[in-house]
């Protein structure tokens, strides 16, 4: 029986090249035609003409999109895909940078890279992948790359500051003894060489500056927050940006920072990213809402659905101010059961904020007895010196209280004698209002499909590809980043969309959705006009366009 053997130095008459062992469909190809599509002049000017010739940085940059696509980020294992993955044979053109390139290409660069992410936003507009009439908006902690080991409190940094120096004291002193030959060299030559101990000294010094700026920073830091965090709030001697968040899931605090993402709701597709500082959501709703508008265009009726961390009275005045279509889950709409009051007399339960409305045009509170509450003037000092609504907050109260039937439910033992009093905003109405609507079914469904959009994005980042730190210190840079693998989580779903439709051509795939974008628009109008079902699904709808993005 004959084999056919294996001549690996046998070279083909015709000869081969690098294309033809790539398959047609494959994701490098497509990474390829995808950045012809992107406008690389800014890339292009950051290089000059003087000294040795660079690699071309389409090359470089198509060498990242397929990295960090496939979950990879470090400079040395991508080095040695180059040598051995025909993907990264192929996507470099077999020229084989050193990891060093590749490394000094991303810092080079980083600051363009959210103006990419940016043009592949427009680019999936301009390919009808979606009409992007719902967003939803979420965030996330990401640990920041220097470790939880070198966060400290000011009283530990002032005991390191201390030990370390009184050890630089006992070095100079002992360094200034051997160079001056003044006792005897045996004994420390014995045990140290002249040249480690400058260099311990050199690592206490740099040790001993670190503790200095970083407890310097956190003094300035202290200045900004409440009295009772100012004593255990922590900094990172490597990296002061990075905050100590939560990471949930038993992972305990590390230093890190809070992602943002906004989501298109039938696609998956992120619309916008920003990193933040700010342990919790309540100041970004405003920011990702004018990044979206920024880049989708604005348009009035577009939803917006987040969870009840962005649920503030800041954000919600933000969203009346700009008429934003916006559903945002209430914190306190569990508490929420508007009874009759003799049934809530016999409930005997404890009455919350929630249960007294607030009535605009008399700046006061309604109780469930039906008894108005007014404002006493200004909140104290310590409310009043909250940032942006230091002068909206109020208390309200009543002392004429007794007799009422849910007198022992309303009040609590300290302030029996003294009657109601609440602490209360001028902008309560826009709380109450958003109550309302989200108690309609139409809330209940954007809160649904918020579940099934952008939470599992995160999770395609964080166990998919396995994005869970940062490798690049500071925010500046962990922005950069971060921009990046939102565009690796896009150029993905772009591939995976374009994959479905094999075989044909990128003309007729741009008509197949325009089309359904013509069709889609044809279903709201005559659900406008109450021609059709606002619940009709077009035939099209399931096999065609859902399963696209499976």
């Amino acid at each position: 029986m004959g084999f056919i053997t294996a001549e690996r130095v046998q070279r083909d008459i015709i000869g081969f090249s690098i294309d033809d062992f790539v398959e047609e469909d494959s994701k490098c190809r497509y990474i390829v035609r995808l950045i012809d599509k992107l406008d690389l002049k800014d890339l292009y000017s950051n290089y000059k003409g003087q000294g040795a010739a660079s690699y071309d940085p389409k090359i470089m940059l198509a060498i990242w999109f397929l990295a960090y696509s496939e979950g990879i980020s470090s400079s040395r294992e991508i080095e040695k895909l180059c040598h051995k993955h025909l993907d990264f044979i192929y996507i470099s053109a077999n020229l084989r940078p050193d990891h060093t390139t590749l490394c000094r290409f991303m810092q080079r660069n980083g600051d363009l890279w959210p103006k990419y992410f940016t043009q592949i936003v427009e680019l999936g507009k301009k390919m009808h992948i979606s009409d992007f009439k719902e967003v939803m908006i979420d965030g996330t902690k990401m640990k920041a790359k220097s470790s939880r080991k070198q966060s400290m409190r000011e009283r530990k940094i002032n005991r390191y500051m201390e030990a370390v120096k009184k050890d630089i004291e006992e070095y100079k002193a002992k360094l200034s003894l051997m160079e001056k030959e003044e006792v005897p060299n045996k004994e420390y030559a014995e045990k140290e060489d002249l040249q480690k101990l400058k260099k311990k000294l050199e690592r206490l010094e740099k040790t001993e500056k670190l503790l200095v700026a970083g407890k310097d920073e956190l003094v300035k830091r202290k200045e900004s927050l409440r009295p009772k965090d100012r004593e255990n709030h922590q900094i990172n001697l490597q990296e002061h940006d990075a905050m100590m968040m939560d990471h949930s899931l038993g992972q305990g605090y590390h230093p890190g920072y809070n992602a943002q993402i906004t989501v298109d709701s039938k696609t998956q597709f992120i619309v916008s990213c920003s990193l933040t500082q700010d342990r919790n959501d309540q100041r970004q709703f405003s920011l990702m809402h004018e990044m979206t508008e920024e880049t989708l265009g604005s348009n009035k009726n577009r939803v917006y659905g987040a969870d009840s961390g962005y649920n503030t009275f800041d954000q919600l005045e933000y969203m009346s101010i700009n008429e934003v279509n916006a559903y945002v889950r209430d914190p306190m709409l569990k508490n929420l059961k508007r009874e009759a009051l003799p049934e809530l007399i016999r409930s005997k339960r404890k009455l919350y904020h929630i249960d007294f409305i607030y009535d605009k045009d008399s700046d006061s509170y309604t109780c469930p007895a039906g008894e108005k509450l007014f404002s006493s003037g200004s909140k104290s000092e310590k409310v009043s010196s909250e940032k942006s609504s230091s002068s909206k907050r109020k208390k309200y109260g009543r002392k004429d209280c007794q007799g009422c039937p849910l007198f022992s439910q309303c009040l609590g033992e300290n302030s029996k004698k003294k009657g109601k009093e609440i602490e209360g905003d001028i902008r309560e109405y826009l709380a109450e209002a958003m109550r309302l609507k989200m108690m309609s079914p139409e809330a209940e469904e954007i809160m649904m499909k918020r579940q099934t959009t952008v939470e599992p994005v995160f999770g395609y980042i964080k166990e998919t590809l396995g994005f869970r730190r940062f490798r690049r210190k500071g925010l500046r840079n962990a922005a950069r980043e971060f921009a990046f693998i939102c565009m690796a989580v896009n150029i993905n779903k772009l591939f995976r969309l374009h994959g479905s439709f094999k075989g044909l051509s990128s003309t007729i795939f741009i008509i197949l959705f325009t089309l359904k974008a013509l069709l889609d628009d044809l279903r709201e109008r005559l659900s406008n006009q109450g021609r059709i079902s606002s619940d009709y699904h077009i035939i099209y709808n399931e096999p065609f366009y859902a399963q696209a993005f499976c």
